[in-house]
């Protein structure tokens, strides 16, 4: 067996019978799922346009084939949507092709309508006490 990287595996026939093996060369598509976080304080209305938005991104592409898009999650930092497609060729080359090619259109449709991203963040509030008064 060969690695991703290309590297030679060996192993036993023992370890192989005893081991799920999963050869993606022989799959007719290759799934890809994309989790993209939205800034809280997007206003309710493009928030209910961003799955058929990025539907329609994932439509544009002929070697893909839509699966779903979700608001999968009210996170600590963001709303966090699940994208996911297919690629109907089992490579890594087209998946990481068709990726990109997703990826800037989600830029520049996101862009466009006025949807920032959300990045990890974490609000630390201080209680300010006056100082010890002295004597």
């Amino acid at each position: 067996m060969r690695s991703e990287s290309g590297e030679q595996i060996i192993l036993s026939n023992a370890d192989i019978l005893k081991s799920r093996v999963r050869n993606n060369g022989r799959a007719p598509e290759l799934r890809t799922l994309a989790t993209i976080r939205v800034a809280y304080g997007t206003p309710v209305e493009k928030l209910k346009a961003i799955p058929n938005l990025l539907e329609s991104i994932v439509r544009e592409h002929e070697q893909a084939r839509f699966d779903r898009c979700h608001l999968k999650m009210l996170g600590d930092s963001s709303l966090l949507y699940e994208l996911a497609y297919f690629v109907r060729q089992p490579s890594i080359n087209p998946l990481l092709d068709l990726q990109q090619a997703v990826n800037f259109r989600i830029l520049d449709a996101f862009k466009e309508l006025g949807v920032e991203f959300a990045y990890p963040a974490q609000m630390v509030v201080l209680e300010r006490r006056d100082p010890i008064p002295r004597e």
